[in-house]
């Protein structure tokens, strides 16, 4: 996968050692794919959201 365009947003300072992010696919095409991540801290509270578009390279499958 190509990243085409990859976006963080910043929101807060974690206030642990402890980093959690889960990822999701919001939808995955023939060529090209887009994905958001949340980013939280070790109480939950958010520290920052990615979101990206990728381009599949050939031959390559989720």
């Amino acid at each position: 996968m190509l990243t085409v365009s990859s976006n963080i947003i910043y929101m807060d300072q974690p206030r642990d050692n402890r980093l959690n992010a889960n990822c999701y696919c919001i939808k995955s095409g023939r060529q090209m794919s887009y994905f958001e991540v949340e980013i939280t801290d070790g109480g939950g509270r958010p520290v920052a959201s990615v979101t990206t578009t990728g381009m599949h390279l050939s031959g390559e499958k989720l």
